[in-house]
């Protein structure tokens, strides 16, 4: 099966990310040719689930400026259209999360 976005399916790990022997990775995301999304995160970094919507609100302001560098998008209203999605999908869900804790 060809991947939606080429022949290259992983992103790159950030140079500083390398260097940094105790850096983890907290999230993994796929999408499917079926659209579906799968994910694999680890939950036991933080404490506290607030520290998550952290990351997730710089998780927006970097998909905002990736659409800005490689689209164009003026980065307030990428953002804007971001939160406007996290929006209607937290409000209403069109899935039910599954799956369970695994461990390494």
């Amino acid at each position: 099966m060809a991947s939606l976005f080429g022949a290259r399916n992983e992103l790159s790990i950030p140079e500083k990310v390398r260097g940094d022997k105790s850096a983890a990775e907290l999230i993994r995301a796929w999408v499917t040719t079926s659209g579906d999304v799968h994910v694999t995160i680890k939950t036991d970094v933080w404490p506290d689930p607030a520290a998550y919507g952290i990351v997730l609100a710089d998780l927006a302001w970097h998909i905002a400026n990736g659409f800005h560098q490689s689209q164009g998008e003026d980065v307030a209203e990428a953002l804007r259209r971001v939160v406007e999605g996290f929006s209607a999908e937290v409000g209403s869900p069109t899935d039910t999360p599954t799956g369970q804790i695994q461990q390494p």
